[in-house]
């Protein structure tokens, strides 16, 4: 069910800056200039949450929190008062106020005295539907890279041993790559520490290999 917020302040500024301050939470947000517009607005529908200022002409912000509390038991109620004007406790709580807020305020404040009466902020409403002509104009993203061919069979297929010219292509890269004391030191752990490691001569064209690790 959408939230129904009404907003009954006489002062222009302070309705503009609590509706301005709500109107994300995706609610129905009303206002009223005066305790009688507030009463006709109050009895219209039921309420979600009444923001009624303390001292304004008509009726004041208690008597709308009593007949709100009296004609829609589930309403919550957040009296707003003036820095410097009196603000009356035990008249708030004995006609059902829930929380009160000083004015003036930021809207944060607000917000978070809202949220703590109702919960979180509701879900935001949908844009409207695009027309033909903006979802045109739209990017269009790129195409999703083609799926990688599978590894052509060889060296490195699982199962297949590897062969001597295996090794041996295998040790001139050892070679080329870290030298003849990586290859030792790799055949050592290998093959124990008593084992002789033969070393490989380097292959022909090794210039080339150093300057392009993928040919041979």
């Amino acid at each position: 069910m959408t939230e129904r917020i009404l907003i009954a302040d006489d002062s222009l500024s302070m309705r503009e800056a609590a509706a301005n301050a709500l109107a994300r939470r995706g609610a129905l947000v009303e206002i009223a200039a005066d305790g009688v517009e507030a009463l006709a607005r109050l009895r219209a529908a039921p309420l979600s949450l009444l923001i009624a200022d303390v001292h304004m002409p008509g009726h004041d912000g208690y008597a709308l929190c009593r007949t709100a509390r009296s004609e829609h038991p589930g309403v919550r109620v957040l009296l707003m008062v003036g820095t410097f004007e009196p603000f009356d406790s035990a008249a708030a709580s004995a006609a059902g106020a829930d929380a009160v807020l000083r004015k003036p305020f930021v809207p944060d404040e607000l917000q978070r005295r809202v949220e703590e009466l109702l919960g979180p902020m509701a879900a935001p409403r949908p844009g409207p539907v695009p027309s033909p002509e903006e979802v045109a104009a739209r990017p269009v993203s790129a195409p999703s890279p083609p799926p990688a061919a599978p590894a052509a069979a060889g060296a490195g297929e699982p199962g297949r041993a590897l062969s001597d010219d295996d090794v041996e292509r295998i040790a001139r890269r050892v070679l080329a790559l870290g030298g003849e004391a990586v290859l030792e030191r790799v055949a050592r752990e290998l093959l124990g520490k008593a084992a002789a490691c033969e070393r490989v001569p380097p292959a022909a064209g090794r210039g080339a290999l150093d300057g392009d690790p993928e040919r041979e």
